[in-house]
């Protein structure tokens, strides 16, 4: 299912994970709308994979797991005992108990080691998740609110107050 895939490679435990997965319900989405090819990539190359981390599968956790599993339409890898991948995962792709997002391409290679950042930031924008897209689209809202303060300075009170009532 993976052969010729970019995979972005969800990484967590089973607590407080509720935003991660509202996040990539909406990139699972967006991978499906149009246009379907987007900066040389097809959304259709893409694809989620979980990969849940627990050190003893109580009963009580694959139920919590059961239950996750039921709000992912993507791949979920279901396996109950330690994995004899988790050094790799801990040191190489530095995996800290916190949730991660590395980007895999077709070869297998990371291409980014944590698009998690970038993805809450600007969501299905930052296809196709490379650490150059976060840097693009930063420099062009850098560019805009530049932009815009030249032409209402007093933007930044503005925003700030509201952000204070808001608060």
């Amino acid at each position: 299912m993976f052969r010729k895939k970019h995979v972005l490679v969800f990484i967590s435990g089973l607590d407080s994970i509720r935003d991660e997965i509202r996040l990539l319900q909406s990139i699972y989405v967006g991978l499906q709308e149009e246009p379907r090819e987007l900066k040389g990539y097809r959304k259709e190359d893409f694809k989620i994979l979980w990969i849940p981390i627990v050190d003893d599968w109580t009963l009580l956790h694959k139920a919590e797991f059961d239950n996750l599993k039921l709000e992912m339409p993507w791949y979920v890898v279901e396996y109950f005992y330690p994995l004899a991948g988790i050094r790799l995962i801990r040191e190489d792709l530095s995996y800290k108990n916190k949730p991660i997002l590395p980007v895999l391409n077709p070869l297998g290679r990371i291409v980014n080691h944590n698009a998690m950042h970038m993805i809450f930031v600007w969501g299905i924008d930052a296809f196709p998740f490379r650490p150059t897209d976060d840097e693009s689209l930063t420099q062009k809202w850098n560019w805009f609110w530049a932009e815009m303060k030249k032409v209402y300075p007093r933007l930044q009170d503005l925003v700030s107050t509201n952000f204070s009532i808001i608060f």
